[in-house]
């Protein structure tokens, strides 16, 4: 049964449609802070936190990794397959590997942007999980 929050006797947030929806709001805010919230002026150029972070060498990527890795662990609260996590954790290890290259590094976080990956990776989860399920097992 939900609770107030949405969440299931498990705090699950796949318990109904409603949470499962704030919650990847929430995930869309997550990434899109991390991966694109300003833009280079006079471009189109977008980029957040993560390259930014990333510039201090070691501690950026460690911590760029770290949010990584919660924007994963919230996301497997909505029951992701182990295919979805296995690629979520190598586009965060990418970005870890890669980004820790003195200036290359917050370059190329700047436009791969695992995080807006991974949502991406989320949205699609859900939705061949949705088209895949029976009317009778679709809820909220």
């Amino acid at each position: 049964m939900a609770g107030p929050d949405g969440a299931d006797a498990s705090g699950s947030a796949h318990g109904t449609a409603a949470a499962t929806a704030r919650l990847v709001d929430q995930l869309i805010a997550d990434a899109t802070w991390l991966d694109g919230c300003f833009t280079v002026p006079g471009t189109q150029i977008r980029f957040g936190w993560d390259p930014v972070i990333g510039i201090v060498p070691i501690a950026g990527d460690i911590v760029g990794a770290v949010l990584g890795a919660r924007l994963i662990l919230r996301a497997r609260a909505l029951g992701l397959g182990k295919a979805t996590t296995a690629q979520m954790l190598l586009n965060v290890g990418v970005d870890f590997a890669i980004g820790a290259i003195p200036f290359i590094g917050p370059v190329f976080d700047a436009f791969y942007r695992s995080n807006r990956r991974n949502v991406a990776l989320v949205i699609d989860d859900l939705a061949r999980r949705h088209a895949n399920a029976s009317p009778n097992t679709i809820r909220g």
